[in-house]
């Protein structure tokens, strides 16, 4: 990658300093092992560890993709911590959709909690790790990993991921999507001090309202069959189910309580 040029163009961004690595088991995790600052961007082209939620590898070929971690502190209250996940999630989405003409845009939309999707595809995916929930100002190591000109993809995971090459045929400039990326994660930062226009932001840019899906609780693993009603005020998504009985039941649940199935 061209870290000189990365560097160049967001020195007015926020940051202080990028931290670039040929290759890193993990940008989060190199950022947890160095305690490394706030305002610091950890990029690697080859992320041989790379994880997302419950632990779940994430695929990713050398040299074809974008992973990074922003460690950025916070003044929040710690009721709010979740917002920083939809924040991130958009601002990615935000970006990329800002690439393409107006036609490509409503094939790219976002699945609760941390999903990028092209063509109900996932494409990138967001992993918000929070060090400090108790300190007034609390550092995020915000984690982001997105499928730019990867073309093939193992069996296990083919039918439901993909990338931005993958579905436009363009070839993208790594370095360009990242800058482009990190821009706009500092110049709408205000954005946390509103939670309800984050997250309307987020819903207006998702498509899973009133969707019919399939999920299982972490806790005991059953497959379910429900509908989502809403992204709630909290974070929390509320799901309805019908009993044996057909009488309906609401209940909402929050990030890494359950997965969706594909």
């Amino acid at each position: 990658m061209k870290l000189q040029y990365i560097k160049e163009s967001l020195e007015n961004s926020g940051l202080k300093d990028v931290i670039y690595y040929s290759q890193l088991h993990s940008t989060n995790k190199y950022a947890k092992e160095n305690n490394i600052e706030s305002d610091n961007l950890i990029i690697t082209p080859y992320q041989y560890e790379g994880r997302g939620r419950f632990n779940r590898i994430w695929e990713s070929l050398e040299g074809d993709n974008l992973t990074f971690s922003i460690v950025k502190s916070f003044k929040i209250n710690t009721k709010n911590v979740f917002i920083v996940n939809f924040y991130i999630s958009y601002i990615v989405l935000k970006a990329i959709k800002e690439i393409f003409p107006d036609y490509m845009q409503y094939n790219f939309t976002l699945k609760w909690p941390n999903d990028l999707l092209l063509k109900n595809k996932k494409f990138g995916g967001i992993l918000s790790e929070l060090i400090n929930v108790k300190d007034d100002e609390k550092k995020f190591i915000i984690g982001v990993g997105i499928n730019v000109n990867q073309r093939d993809f193992s069996e296990n995971i083919s039918k439901k991921a993909t990338s931005l090459r993958k579905e436009t045929g363009i070839i993208f400039e790594l370095e360009e999507l990242l800058i482009r990326i990190v821009k706009e994660f500092y110049a709408n930062i205000n954005l946390l001090n509103d939670t309800d226009k984050i997250l309307n932001l987020w819903k207006s840019n998702s498509q899973i309202i009133n969707k019919e899906v399939k999920f299982r609780k972490t806790a005991d693993n059953i497959e379910i069959n429900g509908k989502i009603i809403n992204v709630e005020s909290d974070g929390g998504i509320k799901i309805e189910t019908v009993d044996e009985f057909n009488n309906k039941k609401y209940s909402v649940y929050y990030t890494g309580e359950i997965s969706f199935i594909y």
